[in-house]
């Protein structure tokens, strides 16, 4: 650590976990978002976002980990780590059940896949 009050040392330890996961689940998250982007699947994009930030401010008002007094930059990194998972999952799920512009991708008379 470059610090050497302990307060911030628990507070960057805290904020540490959260952080690193975050930048893996965002490293999902990102192509995930972009192979829906690509399918021209604009309104369950939408829908996913909106619901993405619910869950996201929602993670803020009510600590997935830790207690209530957690740190705020643990409680906002972790927060964007279940915005990033919300969306990847959304994202994973829509492409898997091929519905909405993945269903039109995927038809027998698609000229895409010809």
């Amino acid at each position: 650590m470059l610090s050497k009050n302990e307060v911030i040392q628990q507070v960057a330890l805290q904020a540490i976990p959260p952080f690193l996961l975050a930048q893996v689940v965002k490293g999902i998250a990102f192509p995930v978002n972009g192979i829906v982007m690509g399918s021209m699947d604009w309104k369950f994009s939408m829908l996913s976002m909106f619901f993405a930030n619910a869950i996201c401010f929602g993670t803020l008002r009510y600590p997935l980990l830790g207690s209530a007094t957690a740190s705020s930059v643990g409680r906002i990194w972790t927060a964007w780590t279940t915005f990033m998972a919300s969306q990847a999952i959304f994202g994973l799920v829509r492409y898997a059940t091929r519905t909405g512009a993945w269903k039109r991708l995927y038809a027998k008379e698609s000229p895409i896949l010809k």
